[in-house]
């Protein structure tokens, strides 16, 4: 299976933080299933602020973060980087009222590409469910 992934449920697999049981469960399966993930070039400046953030207010070690985004770079992901993706999440902002793009991006990779977006984030959750997009909440 095919899976679009965002920052908020690498992150939560990446780091060495208190996770849910829902996210666990969902990077074992997947894992063991060899599912293929998606996302856009975004998932990695994300990531990298991310894990910069968590050492910079002392949740996590410098060498934690770069294992982290070590174990990123492992991972089978193809990273989608096309003009109509930014295109499309241009378009879907535009329909959802947004006054950014950005998140907005997850929901094109995962309508162009016929699969699932993985997050964390209550509010693309909820955008993706008012596109008709596939979308699941690991929180």
């Amino acid at each position: 299976m095919n899976y679009c992934i965002d920052t908020s449920a690498l992150i939560s697999w990446l780091l060495p933080l208190p996770t849910t049981d829902n996210v666990t469960g969902f990077w074992r399966q997947a894992l063991q299933r060899s599912d293929r993930f998606i996302a856009p070039p975004l998932l990695f400046a994300e990531t990298t602020s991310v894990l910069r953030r968590h050492v910079h207010t002392g949740q996590i070690l410098h060498d934690e973060a770069l294992s982290s985004l070590n174990r990123l770079f492992e991972l089978p992901l193809l990273n989608v980087h096309t003009p109509a993706i930014y295109i499309r999440a241009l378009e879907l902002a535009n329909r959802l009222g947004h006054g950014k793009a950005y998140d907005v991006q997850y929901l094109a990779v995962a309508e162009q590409y016929h699969c699932r977006v993985v997050t964390l984030d209550k509010g693309l959750y909820e955008s993706g469910r008012s596109l008709r997009i596939d979308v699941d909440l690991l929180a």
